[in-house]
């Protein structure tokens, strides 16, 4: 990104933002000192031996996560609030959405996106927003008994440019003993995964379920970066089903529906590091690169 200095950005249907963790254990040993600055939106890079010239960029929205000690820090809550609720909005509209983290390894994405599911306050932006689907659902059944709902998941990771179905062990493996899955094209509906595991789920209980046991699967390794650092992007979505019953008694109480259907992708990009600082070799070393291409 190039430093600029735009007009505020008007409502649209692509948001960027940026969150700055708190120091690990390694950094507090190094005595490493902040050099970024977050006023409102805009956050600015602070030279050490030009203070007086920061670079500044803007974003949809600037989350400040070092310490709970200052007066403008981002918590799990207001980073779900701000980046996150609004796909179900989108979702419940019909419209497919998606949410994703980037950034360096250990960065803090898996946080940010999971966190701890079972901490009110730890957790991350997924288990909010499922939590939320869910209470929607039962406020639209109650107030109409005409709104029928499905929910289904599908989670797969991709590791060495490589789709691998997290929730069924036989679809595929990263010993290339297996054929991993294929992604395919439809002329109406865009692309899509071939014989992808989609498994419907009826509470919060059964997702957060369903991705304990994606992320048992999923590629992870220590690094001198990270020590649970991410070998792969995996990719979460649910799919939304919304059908409306509708009944004309003048043709024999004829009952016709209409669906509404939309996508919600969470997904965790594994993180792109420098080989020569994570300290990788062979397997890992060729992951990284990987993941640094894609």
């Amino acid at each position: 990104n190039k430093p600029r200095h735009p007009p505020a950005m008007p409502a649209g249907n692509l948001k960027v933002y940026v969150r700055v963790r708190p120091f690990n254990e390694r950094e507090k040993k190094d005595r490493t000192q902040t050099v970024v600055v977050m006023e409102g939106d805009t956050c600015k890079l602070l030279d050490p031996k030009n203070l007086v010239a920061p670079k500044e960029y803007l974003y949809d929205g600037c989350f400040n996560s070092i310490g709970d000690d200052r007066a403008n820090f981002t918590s799990q809550t207001d980073v779900y609030s701000r980046a996150g609720s609004q796909l179900l909005d989108s979702a419940f509209g019909g419209y497919n959405a998606c949410l994703f983290a980037y950034g360096q390894t250990g960065s803090g994405k898996t946080y940010s996106m999971m966190g701890d599911p079972n901490s009110e306050e730890n957790k991350g932006c997924i288990p909010r927003l499922v939590a939320d689907l869910f209470e929607r659902i039962k406020d639209g059944r109650k107030a109409s008994s005409t709104l029928m709902y499905k929910v289904q998941a599908t989670y797969v990771e991709v590791y060495n440019e490589k789709v691998l179905d997290l929730l069924n062990s036989k679809s595929g493996g990263r010993d290339g003993t297996k054929e991993a899955l294929k992604v395919r094209q439809h002329p109406i509906h865009g692309p899509f995964i071939d014989g992808v595991t989609e498994t419907p789920v009826g509470n919060v209980k059964q997702v957060l379920e369903l991705m304990a046991k994606g992320n048992q699967a999923r590629a992870t390794a220590a690094t001198n970066m990270n020590e649970r650092s991410s070998r792969s992007h995996a990719v979460f979505t649910l799919e939304f089903t919304q059908t409306s019953l509708q009944v004309t008694a003048s043709i024999g109480d004829k009952v016709k529906t209409k669906n509404k259907k939309s996508k919600v992708h969470l997904v965790d990009l594994a993180g792109s590091e420098r080989i020569k600082l994570s300290g990788v070799t062979g397997d890992q070393a060729e992951e990284a690169r990987n993941i640094n291409l894609s």
